[in-house]
């Protein structure tokens, strides 16, 4: 079952990936790849445990009431709309001159955001 808690919890989570990003004019140096890879990491995982939750509700034929559903479609719309950031934040990286390890942290991440965005949308 979907509780309030575990719905604070998730999106605790999603707002610090989401705030690390902060003015999308503004590029961020690499040494906070890291940070936004875990970031990026941290919040497909929350989506793949919402999705497998949700599914879980629909097979059960339960239904969320009205306030948790209005507040995924809130936390999952916001990070969906903040995730060109990060593919932007991903692009202005791969214009720097990267270590072969640098290289990989970001193609892995584009892979992650693109995965998200899809998770993002069937949870939508």
């Amino acid at each position: 079952m979907v509780t309030k808690d575990t719905l604070l919890a998730e999106y605790t989570q999603l707002r610090r990936g989401m705030m690390i990003s902060g003015d999308a004019s503004r590029w961020q140096s690499l040494n906070l790849l890291s940070i936004f890879s875990e970031a990026v990491n941290d919040m497909l995982v929350a989506a793949k445990k919402q999705q497998n939750r949700l599914l879980q509700v629909i097979e059960k034929a339960q239904h969320l009431d009205e306030a948790a559903s209005l507040f995924i479609l809130r936390l999952y719309g916001e990070q969906q709309t903040n995730l060109g950031r990060y593919k932007e934040q991903c692009q202005q990286w791969r214009k720097e001159k990267l270590t072969s390890r640098q290289r990989k942290v970001v193609e892995k991440m584009e892979l992650q955001i693109n995965a998200l965005e899809n998770m993002n949308y069937q949870i939508l």
